[in-house]
C-alpha cells in the first residue's frame, strides 16, 4: 500500500515538472512581443518638408503586457515613399515628441494612449505621400 502511494506522488511530481517546463517555454518563445503598438488606436497624423529633411508626425498607443517596466525604442517601415521619392531612406526611427527622446519607459502592464511620434528622413524630392496610413512599426526593447 505504501508502495502505490509513493508511485502516485512521483507520477504526480513528474507531471507537475512536465507542466511547469511546458509553461516556461510557452512564456519565453511565444510572449516576445511584450510591448507592442495598438493598430486600432494608433494613425497617421501629418507631414512636413522643412529644410530637406521629411518630418512624419503619427499619434501611437502602446501596451506593454509584460509584468516589468519596459524601455523601448520604435522605429517605421516608409518604403512606399522611398519607392515614390519623397524619402531617400525606408526604416526611421522615432521620436517622442513629449518626452524630448528617442526612447520611452512604459510601466508594466499598462498601456499609454496617443502618444505623438516623429519619424525624420532625408527628403528625396518628391513632395508626395503615398498614402496617410500608419507605417509598420517595429518596438525595440532596450536594456
Amino acid at each position: 500500500m505504501l508502495d502505490k502511494r509513493k508511485s502516485v506522488y512521483i507520477i504526480i511530481s513528474f507531471i507537475i515538472v512536465i507542466l511547469t517546463v511546458i509553461i516556461s517555454c510557452y512564456l519565453k518563445f511565444f510572449t516576445k512581443n511584450e510591448v507592442i503598438v495598438i493598430e486600432e488606436e494608433s494613425f497617421f497624423d501629418d507631414f512636413e518638408i522643412v529644410n530637406d529633411e521629411v518630418h512624419i508626425y503619427c499619434i501611437v498607443s502602446l501596451r506593454n503586457y509584460s509584468i516589468n517596466d519596459k524601455k523601448i525604442k520604435i522605429s517605421g517601415n516608409f518604403q512606399e515613399e522611398v519607392n515614390i521619392g519623397l524619402l531617400k531612406e525606408s526604416d526611421l526611427e522615432a521620436y517622442f515628441m513629449e518626452e524630448a527622446s528617442n526612447a520611452i519607459v512604459i510601466e508594466g502592464n499598462s498601456t499609454l494612449k496617443y502618444v505623438k511620434v516623429e519619424f525624420v528622413g532625408e527628403y528625396a524630392g518628391n513632395a508626395i505621400l503615398s498614402n496617410r496610413s500608419l507605417p509598420q512599426i517595429k518596438v525595440i526593447e532596450i536594456d
